[in-house]
């Protein structure tokens, strides 16, 4: 038997920290993390329409509306 705990990995976890860490640059500006992001975006919306129209960095997750939701009410924005 190993020493080597497993649980689940988020999707924020496994999709968004590794870039939204608070000191990744984009463009000279650091990338919000999800504290941040979650004082910025109100609702679920708000923030799944910002996901949506972000920079190319963000293709490889599809634009995929259901992620965006999903991890957004994972990290606490409120649905309204």
């Amino acid at each position: 038997m190993s020493g080597c705990k497993t649980g689940a990995v988020s999707l924020w976890e496994l999709k968004c920290a590794s870039c939204h860490d608070g000191k990744t640059v984009l463009n000279d500006q650091v990338v919000p993390d999800k504290d941040d992001l979650k004082r910025k975006y109100k609702n679920i919306e708000q923030f799944m329409l910002s996901c949506i129209g972000a920079p190319s960095c963000m293709d490889i997750l599809k634009h995929d509306e259901e992620l965006f939701r999903k991890v957004g009410l994972e990290i606490g924005i409120p649905e309204i």
